[in-house]
């Protein structure tokens, strides 16, 4: 990126880029691993929103000391897909505002704030990430945090208290959910298993297959699966670490058994897991998945509600925050569906189903030219896979930034052949 004639040209650019590395730790701490609205969901410190403020304002001010970012950014695919989905957003909110205010007004004005600060979260993580030293620093930042929210996951099965925020007996750690914690990791773990040295790439699928399985997601079930595939084909891992990582992973296991023994809360945990039907299901599955039953339950008929309502006006949808209305409203256990493909179709209608499919496609771009990266394709399945059994994919932070950090890896990273695109 050339720097020629811009406020930044007079400055130090290396302490700027110190800087930018700063604000790239704040967001790997903070935002990525969701440890400040953990903390917060449990009545301490200050609103997330002021760090998302902070962290939009200095992308601003970035834009301003450095004028030719704007240009890079617009050969990026992905800062078109956040402008054609602010746009959208935007229309939705006023039409709405305009004429179904009497009934989504409890609810219109937060998730429009929710959605718009996330977009514009991702918009200044991906300035910062335009130049290549911090994005370097940030995927190597996100190694530690794919350890570390393993680290957390396993602290958080032996912890009964409700901190965390998850279901008895499924980690969620500081995401607070569970399937949301095992998805994050995975699209962590994904963009960066090719720059850990191949050494130490067994231990590090190690500790990330532990951290994604402890959150019992159904959903990322068939991701963990589809990734050991990645990892086999490109030859990455072996079939002969494979079968290492089994010996050692019984290794662990007997070491862990001792110390889950000797741990004061081990009789409540194996209480609980005899009494908890949903969670040996889900154990069951990862070892039988072809012949395990399960029954969904609430979550079925909750997602038929959602459905069904969706069926009213299935061109044009039933504007912004009406997924939130079916749910209080509408749906008899005031649950979310969980399935983002018919929250995206209550709120957008058809065209949110652009924005959805959208959004993996636009990482493939860059410079005008569509070049098919194994790395993302394998993070868009993965995306598409989260979309069935998570509806915040466009809220939460974590997953805003390493959207940034995918459309980053394009830029400076993807080497395929390029398809050639008129």
């Amino acid at each position: 990126m050339r720097n020629n004639n811009t406020l930044l040209s007079l400055a130090n650019r290396n302490f700027v880029t110190w800087i930018d590395k700063g604000m790239i730790l704040f967001i790997l701490i903070f935002f990525f691993s969701e440890i400040w609205s953990h903390n917060y969901a449990n009545g301490g410190g200050l609103p997330p929103i002021l760090g998302i403020y902070l962290v939009f304002g200095y992308g601003l001010v970035r834009l301003f000391i450095q004028i030719d970012i704007f240009k890079e950014l617009t050969k990026v695919g992905y800062f078109w897909w956040l402008f054609f989905f602010f746009l959208l957003l935007t229309a939705n909110y006023i039409i709405v505002r305009l004429g179904l205010f009497h009934l989504y007004e409890n609810d219109l004005q937060d998730v429009f704030n929710r959605r718009l600060t996330a977009l514009g979260f991702s918009l200044s993580s991906l300035i910062l990430l335009l130049n290549k030293e911090v994005y370097k620093f940030a995927r190597l930042g996100v190694v530690i945090a794919v350890i570390f929210g393993t680290f957390i996951n396993v602290l958080d099965i032996f912890d009964l208290t409700e901190k965390w925020g998850g279901a008895q007996l499924r980690a969620a750690g500081y995401y607070m959910n569970p399937n949301t914690s095992a998805i994050v990791l995975s699209m962590g773990f994904i963009l960066t298993i090719d720059i850990v040295k191949k050494s130490l790439r067994l231990p590090y699928f190690l500790v990330y297959l532990l951290g994604a399985l402890l959150p019992l997601s159904r959903g990322a079930f068939p991701v963990v699966f589809l990734i050991i595939l990645y990892v086999l084909f490109k030859g990455m891992l072996s079939l002969k670490s494979l079968v290492i990582t089994g010996c050692i992973g019984a290794i662990v296991g007997v070491v862990l058994s001792a110390f889950i023994m000797k741990n004061e809360n081990t009789g409540m945990v194996l209480d609980m897991l005899s009494r908890n039907r949903s969670v040996q299901n889900r154990i069951a599955t990862i070892f039988a998945p072809g012949e395990t039953k399960f029954n969904a339950g609430v979550r079925d008929e909750v997602a038929l509600d959602h459905l069904l309502h969706y069926a009213k006006s299935p061109i044009v949808g039933h504007g912004l925050s009406s997924s939130v209305y079916i749910q209080k409203n509408i749906t008899l256990t005031n649950h979310s569906s969980h399935v983002l493909y018919i929250h995206m179709l209550n709120d957008y209608g058809i065209i949110g189903w652009l924005i959805l499919f959208g959004m993996p496609f636009s990482l493939l771009i860059y410079a005008n030219k569509i070049r098919w990266d194994m790395v993302i394709i394998i993070f868009g399945i993965t995306y598409g896979i989260a979309g069935v059994s998570s509806h915040n994919l466009y809220d939460l932070r974590c997953f805003l930034f390493i959207y940034a950090l995918v459309a980053a890896y394009r830029m400076h990273e993807s080497r395929d052949k390029p398809l050639q695109v008129e």
